[in-house]
Order: structure tokens, then C-alpha cells, then sequence
């Protein structure tokens, strides 16, 4: 968590006569199954250090797909603080039939879940832990986990309907802060679009980032990491 830190300070901070300047941009964090855990941790240590060089007006953003459980009662006691604190967001993307993620005795999940599913509209509210009992059939269990294939996370998200209007439209073109203020009862920042101009503007953008990295990093690790550098240097471009 050290060497993080020193990265996340090094490009904060970082400023050239070119006028590169990142002190201001959102953080976001991403990752599937094993990395959907670690970014649930890494987002909540983050967020409680409450360090001087991320920006006050912008929570820390997690973006799990297929994440297990890693807390207590204890540990999302914590979380819901950071959140009402407005430091800490958790969109935790879910799959019907994928067993991962389901309740655990004494352990609760966290964030504003989407559960999707096949041809329907995803399933979106404050933590919605699943069973093991509702998600285990077979042969789909088998299938569900993975973030490729026709019956996983990506297609699923942004299925379309008859008339090719995306079933998910709705809620992925809000903004994090909004979908924590309908779903969660957290009201967030304020501030336009204009006042922020680094923030992403859909939750449906932040996702969509956050699936083809998770993708990249889980199986061309090199690539993955050498596109989130040309991601900013991008947005730094453009």
C-alpha cells in the first residue's frame, strides 16, 4: 500500500511547463473477482487515510466486478461512514447465477450493487446480497463468473431492447453521485459540470473503463498497465 501511495502522490502533485496538472482529477478504482476484493480494500484504506494531495471535492470511486465479500458488520459500519463523509463510492457490478459474490455468514458486502441478468433491466440498490441458494444453477453458475462470453458482465450491461434503446439507459447515464443519491440515500457533491471538468459524467463511462481494464490488466498484464498511462495521457490530449 506504501508503493501506491508514493504513485498516487507522485502524479497528484505532478506539474510541467506544459501545464500537465492532475491534481484535481477523480480517482477511480477497478478490478474483477480477486482484484474486485482488493479494490474494495484498497478504496476503503485510501478514503480513511484522508490524504492531503486527492481532492476534497471528489470521493475516492470503486468499481468491483464479481467481487466477494471482505468485511464485517465492523468493516461496513466503517464504509457507510466514509460514504456519508462523501469520500468513498462503491458501484459493486454483480452477475445473476455467479456464486462469488454471495453473503457469507457474518460477513456484508458493500456499495450500491448492480445485478445483472439476462434480457431485463439490472437489479440496482444499496448492498442487495445474494445467496448461495438464489445464484447456484447449474449449468449457468459455471459461465457466470468470467467478464467474457454472451452471458457475462459486459453484455449484460448494456443489452438493448427490440427497439435498440439499452435496457440499463436509464441508470448508467447518471453520475455516481446521483445513482448514491436515489439508491443509497447519500447525497453527494453538488457541483456542475463546469466547476468539475475532470469528473466523468455517466456512471455508464466510469464502468465501461473499468470493465476493459479489469479485462486488459487480468489477461495481457503488461498492456493493461500500459493503457491506463496512455488513458491519461489522452484525456491530458484532448
Amino acid at each position: 500500500m506504501e508503493q501506491i501511495i508514493k504513485v498516487l502522490k507522485d502524479v497528484y502533485e505532478y506539474k510541467d511547463e506544459a501545464g500537465r496538472d492532475y491534481s484535481d482529477y477523480e480517482l477511480y478504482i477497478t478490478g474483477h473477482s480477486l482484484g474486485g476484493a482488493l479494490t474494495q480494500l484498497s478504496a476503503f484504506v485510501l478514503a480513511g487515510l484522508d490524504l492531503d494531495f486527492l481532492p476534497k471535492t471528489n470521493p475516492i470511486n470503486a468499481i468491483s466486478f464479481a467481487s466477494p465479500i471482505v468485511g464485517n458488520s465492523d468493516f461496513l459500519e466503517e464504509y457507510e461512514k466514509l460514504e456519508k463523509d462523501n469520500k468513498l463510492r462503491h458501484i459493486r457490478v454483480s452477475n445473476h447465477n455467479d456464486v462469488v459474490p454471495f453473503q457469507v455468514p457474518g460477513y456484508r458486502q458493500t456499495g450500491v450493487n448492480f445485478h445483472v441478468k439476462e434480457g431485463e433491466e439490472m437489479e440496482v440498490k444499496y448492498l442487495n446480497p445474494k445467496t448461495l441458494i438464489t445464484q447456484l444453477r447449474l449449468p449457468a453458475t459455471l459461465t457466470s463468473h468470467s467478464l467474457q462470453g454472451e452471458t457475462n458482465y459486459y453484455p449484460r450491461l448494456y443489452a438493448k431492447d427490440e427497439s435498440g434503446s439499452y435496457l440499463n439507459g436509464e441508470v448508467l447515464d447518471k453520475s455516481i453521485e446521483e445513482i448514491y443519491d436515489d439508491y443509497a440515500g447519500i447525497e453527494g457533491f453538488a457541483g456542475t459540470d463546469a466547476a468539475y471538468p475532470n469528473r466523468l459524467e455517466s456512471t455508464a463511462q466510469a464502468i465501461g473503463i473499468g470493465l476493459l481494464l479489469a479485462f486488459l490488466i487480468q489477461n495481457f498484464q503488461l498492456l493493461g498497465y500500459a493503457l491506463v498511462i496512455a488513458f491519461f495521457a489522452n484525456l491530458e490530449s484532448s
